[in-house]
Formats: C-alpha cells, sequence, structure tokens
C-alpha cells in the first residue's frame, strides 16, 4: 500500500514538473534581503528574521519565540489559481526546531498542511490542495503563506507550486 502511495505521489510530480512553477522567484534568492515576489510578515512580537545565505544558496525563516497564540513569522505570496483545481506545492528544505512549518492557503486561511519534515535534514516535502472559490478574492488570486509559529528554523533551497 505505501509503494503505491509512493508510486502515486512520484508520479503526480514528476507530471507536476513538466508545468512550469507558478510562484515567483522559487529559488527565493536575493541579493537584498527579501527575495523578490515575497513578502514577509511577523505577528504578535515574534522574535523573528528572515535572509538569504549566499554560501547554502537558500533562504532561511528563523523564529527564536516560543509557541504562543498568534506569535508567528511567515513568508508569503500571492498567486492566482482556480478554484475545484488540484495544486501540487514541492519545497526542498531543512527543518529544525520545534513543531513543524505550515503552509496555509486561501484568503480565509482555511486550508492548512503541517509540511512534512525529517528533522536536521534536508528532505523534499509535496503536498497538495485544491482551493473553492471562497478560498479566493475577487479576481482569482490567493495567498500562499509558510508559517512558522514555534522556535525553529527552516531553511528553503526551493519552493515551487504547479
Amino acid at each position: 500500500m505505501m509503494k503505491r502511495i509512493f508510486t502515486l505521489l512520484f508520479t503526480f510530480a514528476f507530471l507536476a514538473s513538466a508545468h512550469a512553477n507558478m510562484l515567483k522567484n522559487g529559488e527565493l534568492k536575493s541579493r537584498t534581503g527579501l527575495p523578490t515576489g515575497w513578502s514577509w510578515y511577523v505577528s504578535g512580537k515574534a522574535k523573528a528574521k528572515a535572509f538569504y545565505d549566499d554560501e547554502s544558496e537558500a533562504f532561511t525563516i528563523q523564529n527564536n519565540s516560543d509557541k504562543y497564540p498568534n506569535v508567528y513569522a511567515m513568508l508569503f505570496q500571492k498567486v492566482a489559481l482556480k478554484p475545484d483545481k488540484c495544486y501540487l506545492v514541492e519545497i526542498d528544505g531543512e527543518y529544525s526546531g520545534e513543531g513543524t512549518p505550515l503552509i496555509i492557503y486561501g484568503e480565509s486561511w482555511r486550508i492548512r498542511t503541517a509540511v512534512k519534515v525529517v528533522p536536521n535534514k534536508r528532505n523534499t516535502s509535496l503536498t497538495t490542495f485544491s482551493p473553492k472559490a471562497k478560498d479566493l478574492d475577487k479576481n482569482g488570486i490567493s495567498t500562499l503563506r509558510i508559517l512558522i509559529d514555534a522556535k525553529a528554523k527552516y531553511t528553503i533551497h526551493s519552493i515551487s507550486l504547479t
């Protein structure tokens, strides 16, 4: 059964890779701080920072705050989506610390998925979602958010949405 699930996920990822990444600057490259096309938000006085490391060629989100309601840091991007279509998000990264990062979709934050990480090891996480019309604004735009709400560090080498 697990082999079949893995095969289906691999097939889906392979087929999706033939499509272009819908996110701007999925490699999160930046010479001046925040990657082009991305926005940054810190809530509830979270002790958080985000930076691009030239040596590892990756973007890091770091939250040094204890887990507490509405205390988080997030990297996000607005993207045009179609309702009832299945999308694949693929993140190549390394996570260390408490909890797990979340991917949150939609204008109402209705769709929340924990990123599947292997602590302290670089891995690729795949997740799918299908937004409803209520998850998009009147122009068909939604927000994809990567959120950390506990003491943790998430180094992201790339992220794609297909």
